[in-house]
């Protein structure tokens, strides 16, 4: 794996430092962020809800608040429609709480993602009407759904979209649509969530309940929080910019959060009281909330976010732990066989994209399979499930290459397709799978000619292990939360000394290091396999972290990769 060693500006660095009064080390991160500006820095490193620019309305939030106050001014049936991954689940559960806190009568609809697959269709639509609802919300969904939309209005039910994805060229006839990625619209090149969208939306019912006097103070809006902390991490999603701010009070929502479902869940989960972490939450409370939408419907992980008795949470929180275990299952028996799919295809070499097929692979772990080919290859990757005689894919990506001009590139052999620059999902005929998995690798290297198909880590700077104290580590907590677009920092080392390593559970590297008679602790994961040497000499790339133990904190550093030197 490549190593790219960032060099600093040393000038630049130092009057940042001097600036902000931080060490010149998270000034080289800042630099390297591309945060140079001191008023910018300054508000990364202290991030503020002021930061939200609450004052400012999303396009279509006008349209979209007069006709909800409307609705419960003259008591209608609100329907909520949302999707069935995590963002889709807590921006339906943060509407359904939010409207039902001022009074608002709501039902809910998900979709089920082998039944239905994503976004609106009219079988939802004409439920939530079944239901009583005159009015019809979506969120995390409906941008590209112009046949439900389009049945809504046959049912005299209003459409208000609530979306993030990729902008049609053509939009659906309902009568507000909310989405940053409008061109119009004042957030536009924000990398909201649909549950960040759904939030700013209540931003804006809040104020205009405030403004028009139906409300004094009106709910309040920090408690929903961890909602969108948890839809926005798991949506992966760049944490910079607006992001940035509500994932970082969202995870002081979560770790303090008294909502029974959101307690339960973190029991089953082993995340224990205390701090709650982006990792947390991307790979222990994310995926529980995932598995039920993935083997059957989503309702059960909206119930858990709705649940008002811990009772039933826990009951509800334990039948997810038990799905999520299954799809864990599901997941590994798919990913061996779209291995050896690739084996066969490819002839022991890779192209620039990979992808594989499957009769009867689940539709709703596919998602997760085509992520895992893509951080093992290095390559984008398209997984699809044939069910009936209909293939549905998920797909993955890697910098550089945006999946989404990717499948334009395929248009004509697909029947249905959205996403993200970084995630897509589709819909294909049978008889058209054979051509696509021919054609998916010529997409992507035709989208990206020059791009180096090769895994790398991104060092922020040398930096010697024997400076690394219990300040540096604080200093750098100052960064976070980390994702994409602010990576966990990383540094090199130069010529370590290993004066002890040892394989641990789970294939974990253990080590004890030495530079300038200063000892620390190493662990890397999934690498105890590569175990080196007493006496060997390593360049290292880590990351200092604190260690608990029993009550007391050392410094250790985690091991993203090391070389034996010879």
């Amino acid at each position: 794996m490549k190593w790219k060693i960032k060099k600093p500006d040393r000038k630049e660095v130092e009057k940042l430092a001097s600036e902000l009064g931080v060490s010149q080390v998270v000034a080289w991160v800042l630099q390297n962020r591309g945060i140079v500006e001191v008023t910018k820095a300054k508000e990364f490193l202290s991030p503020s809800l002021a930061d939200l620019g609450a004052d400012v309305l999303l396009s279509g939030a006008e349209e979209a608040v007069t006709r909800i106050s409307k609705a419960l001014d003259n008591g209608e049936t609100i329907g909520i429609h949302g999707d069935y991954d995590v963002d889709g689940i807590t921006g339906t559960a943060l509407l359904e709480r939010f409207l039902r806190e001022l009074g608002g009568k709501t039902v809910s609809y998900l979709p089920h993602r082998q039944k239905e697959g994503y976004g609106m269709k009219p079988s939802g639509v004409e439920e939530l009407h079944r239901q009583g609802a005159s009015l019809l919300i979506s969120v995390d969904c409906g941008i590209n759904d112009h046949e439900a939309v389009e049945r809504s209005r046959q049912l005299n039910m209003d459409v208000i979209i609530v979306d993030h994805h990729q902008v049609p060229e053509t939009l659906p006839d309902a009568c507000a649509i909310i989405n940053p990625q409008l061109p119009a619209c004042p957030y536009n090149g924000e990398d909201l969530s649909g549950v960040g969208v759904a939030f700013y939306l209540c931003i804006a019912l809040r104020a205009h309940l405030r403004n028009t006097g139906r409300t004094k103070n009106g709910p309040n809006l920090k408690s929903y929080l961890d909602l969108v902390a948890l839809g926005t991490i798991a949506d992966v999603v760049p944490i910079t910019g607006l992001n940035r701010v509500l994932v970082h009070f969202g995870l002081s929502e979560l770790a303090d959060s008294r909502r029974p479902g959101i307690i339960q869940l973190k029991r089953v989960s082993g995340v224990n009281a205390g701090p709650v972490g982006v990792g947390q939450v991307g790979f222990r409370l994310a995926p529980r909330l995932n598995a039920t939408g993935r083997l059957d419907s989503a309702d059960l992980a909206l119930s858990l976010l709705l649940a008002d008795n811990e009772r039933q949470a826990g009951i509800i929180a334990d039948k997810l732990e038990q799905l999520n275990r299954t799809r864990q299952s599901v997941e590994e028996r798919i990913l061996e066989e779209a291995d050896k799919a690739l084996g066969v295809m490819e002839g022991g070499t890779l192209a620039p994209g990979l992808a594989v097929a499957g009769e009867g692979w689940h539709v709703g772990v596919i998602g997760i399979v085509a992520s895992r080919l893509t951080e093992t290859y290095y390559r984008p990757s398209a997984v699809i499930g044939v069910h009936d005689g209909v293939g549905r894919g998920s797909l993955r990506s890697i910098p550089g290459v945006n999946i989404y001009k990717v499948l334009e590139r395929c248009s004509d052999m697909l029947d249905v397709f959205g996403g993200h620059p970084s995630a897509a999902g589709l819909t294909i005929k049978e008889k058209m799978v054979p051509r696509f998995l021919e054609f998916f690798p010529e997409a992507v290297a035709a989208e990206a000619p020059d791009l180096e198909y090769e895994p790398y880590i991104s060092v922020d700077a040398e930096w010697p292990i024997s400076k690394c104290d219990e300040k540096l580590v604080e200093d750098l907590a100052r960064l976070k939360p980390h994702g994409i677009g602010n990576p966990e920092p990383s540094f090199c080392a130069r010529g370590v000394l290993v004066k002890w390593a040892r394989e641990g559970k789970s294939n974990t590297l253990l080590m004890g290091l030495v530079e300038k008679e200063v000892n620390l602790k190493a662990v890397g994961f999934r690498m105890g396999h590569r175990t080196p040497g007493p006496g060997d000499r390593l360049d290292v790339v880590y990351t200092p972290k604190l260690n608990s133990w029993k009550g007391e904190e050392s410094v250790q550093i985690e091991v993203k990769d090391f070389r034996v030197l010879t």
